[in-house]
């Protein structure tokens, strides 16, 4: 083959190549963003102020509803504490690995609803930092937490003063799951929890798309994409082809 058929051959086969990666990286693009629908009373949040144990604080659901109980009573007036798509932050006597029943706050959940539990103990209620991956797979040890394993998790009080990740006070994100019709929609709620277990929502919401990973406090969680070995061959064969017209 001729030098001048050598050159012309490389420029085609970097081109070809060029192309091919380009295929390559396209089919890697990352798709269009998914929707994190937050809410928070028109940035106020929500805030308990009741005093008595033994009571529901307040209630939200994936779709925004929120009621809080302002009455010093117990349950809420409208029962949402028993609806499969609530979560609803109580105070109760909440009895934990063998101790006796003392105070706490309380996470109630319901039965199509779950939460980030504390590193490997489901009776925790995580507390997480901001940008942690909420998804089906967990970092750092945690787990998912639904009513399959409890209907109450605890952030703070007497017994989780010890072994909670909220002890008196102090705030951060609850990771959350919701199941609908469609599938499993990932959120977190932004919570701060006084040194007397009073709980204030500072805002929350959840992906509009299923089975889609959420950072704690932001949108949609979207992983850096690898090279494929296709795209990493275009790569090589452009710089490659470049060697070769430089030699010329």
């Amino acid at each position: 083959m001729s030098k001048k058929a050598k050159k012309s051959l490389a420029r085609k086969l970097a081109a070809y190549s060029l192309a091919g990666g380009a295929v390559a990286l396209a089919s890697q693009a990352v798709p269009a963003a998914a929707d994190v629908i937050t809410y928070d009373n028109g940035g106020a949040g929500w805030y308990d102020a009741t005093s008595d144990w033994e009571q529901d604080i307040l209630s939200f659901k994936m779709d925004g509803t929120v009621v809080v109980n302002d009455t010093d009573i117990g349950p809420l007036p409208d029962g949402l504490a028993k609806d499969a798509d609530t979560f609803t932050f109580q105070e109760r006597n909440f009895y934990w690995w063998g101790t006796e029943q003392k105070d706490a706050t309380c996470l109630n959940i319901g039965e199509n609803v779950g939460y980030v539990a504390g590193y490997g103990d489901v009776w925790n209620v995580g507390r997480l930092g901001g940008g942690y991956v909420v998804g089906d797979a967990l970092e750092d040890g945690r787990v998912w937490s639904d009513r399959a394993v409890t209907d109450t998790g605890g952030l703070g009080g007497w017994n989780f003063y010890f072994a909670g990740e909220w002890a008196f006070g102090g705030s951060g994100y609850v990771g959350l799951y919701a199941d609908d019709e469609a599938g499993r929609h990932y959120g977190w709620a932004d919570v701060t929890m006084t040194a007397y277990f009073a709980i204030e929502l500072h805002e929350f919401g959840f992906s509009d798309q299923v089975d889609t990973p959420v950072e704690a406090g932001g949108g949609e969680y979207v992983p850096i994409p690898e090279p494929t070995a296709l795209g990493l061959l275009a790569l090589g064969a452009v710089g490659l082809a470049a060697r070769r017209r430089k030699r010329a």
